[in-house]
């Protein structure tokens, strides 16, 4: 996963989205201050369940920033299965409101 100015998407993906063309400038990853990661479900230590392409699992362990997991307060579940290679994010956030994780934990 590389990292480009929001301006630049400018061509679809095979998903549909916008994304940025190969040429595109690259943000250095020790410039970003916050990653918001989307999930299929995280639980109240950070662990996130994702999507199976792995991006978010490569470009963790090199960020030092502040990590927000996004989710909505329904898929908030108490534990998941953890591998090795995952990072857990700092913080969770949902329509309810924004939590350390680590917070209820069972």
């Amino acid at each position: 996963m590389t990292l480009h100015p929001w301006h630049t998407a400018t061509e679809p993906s095979r998903f549909g989205a916008l994304q940025p063309p190969a040429d595109a400038p690259q943000v250095p990853l020790d410039t970003v201050d916050a990653a918001l990661l989307p999930a299929l479900a995280y639980d109240r230590a950070g662990v996130r369940l994702g999507y199976g392409g792995g991006f978010y699992d490569r470009l963790l362990p090199g960020f030092a920033g502040l990590t927000v997991g996004v989710i909505p307060a329904a898929l908030l579940v108490p534990a998941l299965p953890r591998d090795p290679h995952d990072c857990p994010v700092a913080w969770l956030a949902t329509e309810d409101g924004v939590q350390p994780a680590g917070r209820g934990r069972a």
